[in-house]
């Protein structure tokens, strides 16, 4: 039997994950989610390494696009006698509640979103969009 790995830790590098794949976009709302349970009080940083099981030379990539767009903020500390960080949320973010039904729009979880927006792929020959729009609820 095959052994079973996390999505998002398979034997891909993150850093060699493009930031607009779907893994390198699930471990960001994952972030958030865990800063979002971490509250005002904020969270280690070795903390979410554990939590997502993810190598923190990996996750600095992450946390630096995460902080670049105003999402969450460092805080330095020593712990343990040794310097790390406290990340909490930006206080500007917002939660956005979308629709339920957004879920269902294959688009939004498809590996060639971005291919679509460029232009680089036709959209109108999407197998997966197609069968969507002729399904019947």
């Amino acid at each position: 039997m095959a052994p079973t790995t996390r999505a998002f830790t398979e034997e891909k590098d993150i850093e060699e994950l493009e930031e607009s794949s779907v893994q390198f976009q699930a471990l960001e709302r994952r972030i958030l989610e865990i800063l979002r349970e971490a509250g005002d009080n904020g969270i280690l940083q070795r903390e979410i390494w554990k939590k997502l099981d993810l190598d923190s030379r990996k996750g600095l990539k992450i946390l630096r696009k995460l902080e670049a767009q105003g999402l969450l903020v460092k805080e330095q500390v020593t712990y343990k006698g040794r310097k790390t960080y406290i990340l909490r949320l930006a206080r500007k973010h917002e939660e956005i509640r979308l629709p339920d039904f957004l879920d269902n729009i294959p688009c939004f979880y498809c590996p060639y979103l971005q291919k679509c927006a460029s232009g680089e792929r036709e959209i109108y020959s999407c197998p997966k969009l197609q069968e969507w729009l002729e399904k019947d609820d």
